[in-house]
Formats: structure tokens, C-alpha cells, sequence
């Protein structure tokens, strides 16, 4: 249990008061103190957290993929017929997603760390 002005940790005290800021709360009353999060709601926000991120990383990297292989292949299809082209767009977006998935996801990692190291701005 936390204190529900300044969240310091109110377990073990003898005094029923918090020694960071002096509210008063009471052990049998929930609404004088924040109670703990369940833990398997905090694991469920977790993993929900990482597949949102995970999909973000995988369909930028997919995108990303389609757009470098279509552009870098659009020379090439206007000198052969269209079903040779389509074919290697397909084998090439299958062969080089792999990278662009580790490249998108170092940049994705590299942005989290960037914003959580920026002063706030309160």
C-alpha cells in the first residue's frame, strides 16, 4: 500500500501516518491509502502493451519493406512484362523483411530510449 498524496511505501510502519508528507491514513479503511494493482491485471496491461508494440514494429517494418522493394524495382518492370515483376516483388519483400523488421524495431527501441531520457516539461 502507498500513500495517496506522495506514494511512499506505507508498509511496515508503527505509526499510522506517512513519514514522507504526514497524511494520516488508516490499515483497515482502502480509501485513506492506494491499494497494490493486481498483479495479473499489471501482467495482462503488460503483454497487451508488448503485442501493441510488436504489431506497430511488424507493419512498419512490412510497409517500409514493400515501398524500399518497390521503388528500388520500378526501373526494372517497365523493360520486362508485368507477371516477371510481380513475382520478384514478392520474393524480394519476403527475403528482406527480416531486416527491415530489425532495423524498424532498433529504431523503435532507440525512440523509447530517446523519450525517456528528455527532461519533462513540468
Amino acid at each position: 500500500m502507498r500513500c495517496k498524496a506522495c506514494h511512499y511505501s506505507l508498509a511496515n510502519l508503527t505509526e499510522h501516518r506517512c513519514p514522507e508528507c504526514g497524511r494520516a491514513f488508516d490499515p483497515n479503511d482502502p480509501n485513506t491509502f492506494e491499494a497494490p494493482a493486481s498483479s495479473i491485471g499489471s501482467i495482462i496491461r503488460f503483454c497487451l502493451r508488448l503485442a501493441a508494440r510488436a504489431m506497430i514494429v511488424a507493419g512498419s517494418s512490412l510497409i517500409a519493406t514493400f515501398l524500399v522493394v518497390y521503388f528500388l524495382t520500378l526501373q526494372e518492370r517497365r523493360q520486362i512484362p508485368s507477371w516477371v515483376w510481380r513475382d520478384e516483388i514478392y520474393f524480394n519483400v519476403l527475403f528482406n523483411w527480416p531486416f527491415s523488421f530489425v532495423f524498424v524495431l532498433v529504431l523503435y527501441v532507440l525512440a523509447l530510449r530517446w523519450l525517456k531520457k528528455r527532461p519533462s516539461d513540468d
